[in-house]
């Protein structure tokens, strides 16, 4: 078999590549899909490439966080719950940092925020404003 020797750049690029257009769940996999390409890279290079391409596991395979950062901040849904309350699904283990984003955005008439893993209750002061309310947070997480 013939055996190139690929640039940093290049491996880099096919990296990438290979993530965006494959479900990729081990190192081990870009290090064969390299060597079918003919370059003998080792895993130690692989597991550096990822790192300095902001590449990660996400939900048990490799993504570029930078394409992702979008859906782990998704909400799924808000709703109404009663006139003081409003619930929001999103990713899982992201509620806590989607709550922290709607602290820190400082919505009028918010009380306080709950979060659990997928899910936050947002305690609304005056139940006149919770639609006002929820239209910003639609706003705020890009669904309305």
């Amino acid at each position: 078999m013939y055996v190139k020797y690929m640039q940093k750049q290049e491996r880099q690029n096919k990296i990438r590549h290979f993530i965006e257009t494959h479900d990729i769940l081990r190192q081990d996999e870009l290090v064969s899909m390299l060597a079918d390409l003919g370059a003998e890279v080792t895993q130690a290079s692989v597991s550096r490439d990822l790192l300095e391409l902001g590449i990660t596991k996400l939900n048990g395979k490799y993504v570029r966080i930078e394409d992702k950062i979008e859906d782990i901040f998704s909400v799924q849904s808000i709703i109404t719950a009663g006139e003081n309350l409003i619930v929001l699904k999103c990713g899982i283990g992201m509620a806590s940092a989607a709550a922290l984003k709607i602290d820190n955005s400082r919505i009028n008439g918010i009380a306080g925020t709950i979060a659990g893993d997928d899910t936050i209750f947002v305690a609304v002061k005056n139940a006149a404003r919770q639609g006002s309310i929820v239209s910003e947070l639609k706003k705020l997480f890009k669904n309305g």
